[in-house]
């Protein structure tokens, strides 16, 4: 388990994609929703089948929002500000050891980063009913720019989407703190000039 795992997540999407297709052609009925198999008290769980959501519903990221850290919504921020991204869930029954994820692009399709709540030490015991997890960036490194977030919540052994919510959430990086105009974040590293002695004693 390296990351939220979006080339197997893309793979396992095509081939649904190629099979409703084949089904479709064959005449029969194509079921627009993905099923968990496990029934509730008030039917099946289902997450509507798109090509930007998918997964079990067994649980749902229900809200995704991001804001600065005194919880003002916005989708633009300034390089060097800092932000907060709360995924609100819900879940009719306990799910344990549940990890929660998210990820940047920029606006053509480079992933820049994948980070979720196993490698950042959070280990949640069990979940049931609504909550929110909250992942907050102290500055953002990103240049000016257009980008798209992912998020996802999937089983402790990486077996299960509970449910994947692809580049769904806009978020645009205005001119801020660094004065850096290439490439798509800053190192925020410093430049220092002299002679190899004082540099090596520095």
């Amino acid at each position: 388990y390296t990351e939220f795992n979006y080339q197997r997540e893309e793979e396992s999407r095509r081939s649904e994609k190629s099979r409703r297709h084949e089904h479709e052609e064959s005449g029969g009925e194509t079921d627009t929703t993905i099923r968990s198999g496990d029934e509730q008290e008030d039917g099946f769980v289902s997450i509507e089948q798109s090509r930007h959501r998918w997964g079990s519903g067994r649980v749902r990221i229900t809200k995704v929002v991001l804001s600065d850290l005194l919880g003002g919504e916005q989708t633009l921020f300034h390089n060097g500000d800092s932000m907060m991204v709360q995924l609100h869930y819900e879940t009719s029954e306990l799910i344990e050891r549940p990890i929660f994820g998210m990820a940047i692009y920029h606006h053509k399709g480079t992933h820049l980063c994948g980070p979720n709540t196993k490698f950042g030490g959070l280990d949640i015991v069990s979940i049931q009913g609504v909550g929110v997890i909250s992942y907050s960036i102290p500055s953002l490194p990103l240049l000016p720019g257009d980008y798209l977030i992912s998020v996802a919540v999937i089983n402790h052994n990486d077996t299960e989407t509970f449910d994947f919510h692809d580049r769904t959430i806009p978020l645009t990086i205005a001119p801020g703190v660094s004065h850096e105009q290439y490439g798509l974040f800053a190192l925020n590293g410093q430049w220092q000039h002299g002679d190899v002695q004082n540099m090596l004693a520095a």
